[in-house]
């Protein structure tokens, strides 16, 4: 596994290999649901009940943007 301090010199989030926004949005979304899976083991040891709150497509320039693409079909 890849240190916390050492994850933004992976190569796949280096600037050359980002073709478009999801290259980023993607991962970030799935560090989210991570974390929040470590911190519930973590807090349910406590008693602690953690929910992760994302939301589905939003009416961003990015959502337009995937909508109006190829990817449109398959959401």
């Amino acid at each position: 596994m890849t240190p916390a301090d050492e994850l933004l010199g992976l190569d796949f989030l280096q600037i050359d290999k980002i073709e478009n926004s999801l290259h980023a949005y993607q991962p970030a979304k799935r560090a989210n649901e991570k974390r929040t899976m470590y911190e519930a083991v973590e807090w349910g040891k406590k008693g602690a009940r953690i929910n992760d709150i994302a939301p589905g497509i939003v009416v961003t320039p990015l959502a337009v943007d995937e909508l109006s693409g190829i990817r449109g079909d398959f959401l």
